[in-house]
C-alpha cells in the first residue's frame, strides 16, 4: 500500500496507486483560503504524524 502526503490537493498524487497497482491513501489540501501558521493549517487538513500513521494503518487494512 501507498500513503501520499502532499502540501496542495490530495488527489494530485492519486494515481501513483493505479500505477504501482496498489491500495493508495491520499493526504493532503482539499479546501483551499484558510490562513494560519504552517503548523495551524497542517493540524486544520489532517496532516500532522499522527494523522500520517493512521493513514498508513488505513492503507495496511486495504491490502489485498
Amino acid at each position: 500500500p501507498v500513503v501520499t502526503v502532499h502540501d496542495a490537493a490530495s488527489h494530485a498524487m492519486a494515481w501513483l496507486g493505479s500505477a504501482l497497482g496498489v491500495p493508495m491513501v491520499p493526504l493532503g489540501v482539499d479546501e483551499f483560503g484558510q490562513s494560519g501558521s504552517v503548523t495551524e493549517l497542517y493540524e486544520l487538513h489532517d496532516l500532522l504524524p499522527g494523522s500520517i500513521v493512521n493513514a498508513a494503518l488505513a492503507a495496511l487494512s486495504l491490502r489485498r
